[in-house]
């Protein structure tokens, strides 16, 4: 199923995504509106999507019933969700087990959480960032590969339980990783990984 809503009425954006498992996919490029194509296993649950804009903070939050039924499948859940470029955003993301594809450098980012269970995460945040901006990825996550904009100032940290750590366009300095720009003026991203990530490749292009 798809679903569509307009953002003429907000100042800002807020995505909650909460996906139990499947694979997910959010991106940039929106005009003037917030987009779902929701596809769901037979049988499984049907996917909730609400946009809230009477404030304006307009508030997305794409999720599914509660439900504790042990059959449930979820093989064939896939969500692609297009988030308008223009609006200040947070992207909030909860997903149980599955893959996670971001592409978000076309976004005006604030803040951008997300907690996987178990799975791939692949984040590309390519782009001219408008303002300062954080990222913290934390769970169980068995691959993460994250892209970041060569134009903005970065910091990343990783701690936790983690497999193999591969970066490439950042010093290290003792327990963290930055470039140059950081100590510049300009947009600065911070980026933090925490928890049990299996193997995390962190690039700047």
């Amino acid at each position: 199923m798809t679903k569509k809503a307009s953002t003429a009425k907000a100042e800002m954006l807020q995505a909650e995504i909460n996906m139990a498992a499947g694979e997910l996919s959010i991106d940039g490029g929106g005009k003037g509106e917030v987009s779902a194509d929701l596809r769901y296993s037979s049988g499984g649950l049907v996917p909730n999507f609400r946009y809230d804009d009477t404030s304006f903070r307009g508030r997305l939050v794409v999720d599914q019933p509660k439900n504790q039924s042990a059959n449930l499948q979820f093989e064939e859940d896939k969500w692609r969700i297009q988030l308008p470029d223009g609006l200040a955003t947070d992207i909030d993301v909860n997903m149980g087990a599955g893959e996670a594809r971001l592409k978000l450098g076309s976004l005006d980012l604030r803040k951008v959480a997300l907690n996987i269970g178990a799975g791939k995460v692949v984040a590309d945040f390519v782009g001219e960032p408008k303002r300062d901006y954080e990222i913290k990825i934390q769970g169980g996550v068995g691959e993460c590969e994250v892209t970041l904009p060569k134009s903005a100032g970065i910091h990343a940290e990783a701690s936790g339980g983690l497999g193999s750590i591969d970066v490439d366009g950042l010093e290290k300095k003792g327990s963290y990783y930055e470039n140059a720009a950081f100590s510049q003026a300009g947009p600065k991203i911070r980026l933090s990984v925490q928890g049990g990530v299996g193997s995390i490749k962190i690039l700047v292009r």
